[in-house]
C-alpha cells in the first residue's frame, strides 16, 4: 500500500510540473507565426499586417551570437512594397524578401536604393518558388511597367523536388506533386487553420501544447535521438538512390516557369535578370562547418544533391536566351561564411554584398 502511494505521489508530482511546464511556455507557443493568405493555382502572399521575424542564435548562425529581430509593414495586397510603377521588379522567396536582415533598408532592395540609388521594388513572399514569382508577374506586370524584372531564387524550387529537407522531415517524392494546392499550403504553412477538419485538430493537440516545452526537450534528448538517426539514414538512402533524377525533374520545371517568364518579358520589351540565390555547402570543404557548432543543418547527401543542382541550374539557364544570368552562389563561395545565418538566408554583411553583383546588371 506504501508503494501505490508512493507512486501516486511521484505521478501527481509528474503531472503537476508538466502542466507548470505547459503553462509556463504558453507565451512562447502564441506567438503569431506569418498567416499566409491562399488563392488559387497554389498562390498566396503575405499577410497584411506588421510582420516580424525573431531569429535565436540556437538556430541561426547570427552575428556575435545575438537574437535578431526584423518587422516589415505588409501592404493590403500582401508584399512589403506598394505595386505601383517603377523601373525595376524583385520578385523572389525568403532570401530575396529578407530573411535573416536587420530591418527593410538592409534586404536586397533597401541596399540597392539606399547604397545604388536604384528605383526597385520588392513583391517577394517567403516560401515562393517560381511559380508564384511568375503568377506574381503576370498580375501585376501592367501597373508597374517595370523596364527591367529580377528574379532571385533557386533553392526552393531544387529543394521541392527532394524528398527529405534540412532536418530529415519527409516530404513529397515526386517535385511536380508539391504544386497540388492543399499540399504545398500545408507545405508552407503548418499552422494554416482555415476549415481543418476535427480529426486533425485532435490529432495536433498534444503537438500545440507541448511545443516549447522543456519535457519535449528531454524527452527528445533521452528516447528520440535514435529515431533522428535512423531518419538521417533514410535520407542518405533515398537520396544516394534517387536524388540525382529528382534533381533534374526539378531543374526541368523550373526551366519551363522561366521561359514562361521570359516569353512575357520579350513581348513587353522588358529586361530579365535572374539572380541564382547563394548556398551555403557551394563550394567549400565541410571542414569548415566541423569548425562552427552554431550550423546545426549541415545534411552531406543533400546539401550535395544541392551542390549539384546549381551547377546543373546554371547551365540549363546559359541555355535560354532573352535573359542575363548572375550564379551568384559562385562569388559567394569565396565569401565567409559568417555571411550566412542559414543554408540559404543571409546576415546583413550577405545582403550587403548580394546587390552589389546585381546591380552591375542593372
Amino acid at each position: 500500500m506504501e508503494y501505490l502511494i508512493k507512486i501516486i505521489y511521484i505521478g501527481l508530482g509528474a503531472s503537476f510540473l508538466l502542466f507548470l511546464d505547459i503553462a509556463l511556455t504558453r507565451r512562447k507557443r502564441n506567438k503569431k507565426k506569418p498567416i499566409y493568405q491562399y488563392s488559387r493555382y497554389n498562390m498566396f502572399v503575405n499577410p497584411s499586417r506588421r510582420l516580424t521575424y525573431n531569429m535565436s542564435p540556437a538556430h541561426y548562425n547570427l552575428p556575435l551570437q545575438k537574437p535578431v529581430s526584423c518587422t516589415f509593414d505588409i501592404t493590403a495586397e500582401g508584399f512589403q512594397d506598394k505595386i505601383m510603377p517603377c523601373e525595376n521588379l524583385l520578385v523572389g522567396a525568403s532570401t530575396a524578401f529578407g530573411t535573416g536582415a536587420t530591418s527593410p533598408q538592409t534586404n536586397i532592395t533597401g541596399v540597392l536604393r539606399n547604397k545604388y540609388e536604384i528605383d526597385i521594388i520588392n513583391l517577394s513572399v517567403p516560401g515562393f518558388n517560381i511559380e508564384q514569382e511568375v503568377i506574381t508577374i503576370i498580375k501585376h506586370i501592367d501597373t508597374i511597367s517595370p523596364k527591367q524584372i529580377v528574379l532571385v531564387n533557386g533553392a526552393n524550387n531544387l529543394s521541392l523536388g527532394l524528398p527529405f529537407n534540412y532536418h530529415y522531415v519527409e516530404i513529397k517524392d515526386d517535385p511536380i506533386a508539391m504544386y497540388d494546392e492543399m499540399d504545398y499550403e500545408t507545405f508552407v504553412n503548418q499552422r494554416y487553420r482555415n476549415f481543418l477538419p476535427i480529426k486533425f485538430l485532435l490529432k495536433n493537440l498534444p503537438k500545440e501544447l507541448l511545443t516549447q516545452t522543456k519535457t519535449v526537450y528531454l524527452l527528445k534528448k533521452i528516447f528520440f535521438s535514435k529515431l533522428t538517426q535512423n531518419a538521417k539514414a533514410q535520407s542518405d538512402a533515398t537520396l544516394q538512390k534517387r536524388g540525382q533524377k529528382l534533381i533534374v525533374s526539378s531543374i526541368k520545371n523550373y526551366v519551363h516557369w522561366l521561359k514562361i517568364v521570359r516569353d512575357i518579358a520579350t513581348a513587353r520589351g522588358i529586361k530579365l535578370l535572374v539572380v541564382l540565390q547563394p548556398y551555403f555547402t557551394y563550394g567549400r570543404p565541410r571542414s569548415q562547418f566541423n569548425e562552427r557548432p552554431p550550423f546545426p543543418y549541415i545534411n552531406e547527401p543533400f546539401d550535395d544533391l544541392m551542390d549539384q543542382g546549381f551547377k546543373q541550374l546554371e547551365a540549363e539557364c546559359l541555355k535560354i536566351d532573352g535573359l542575363r544570368l548572375v550564379p551568384a552562389f559562385k562569388p559567394f563561395a569565396k565569401m565567409p561564411l559568417d555571411f550566412f545565418i542559414d543554408p540559404v538566408h543571409l546576415t546583413e554583411l550577405g545582403y550587403d554584398a548580394l546587390p552589389g553583383l546585381i546591380k552591375d546588371e542593372l
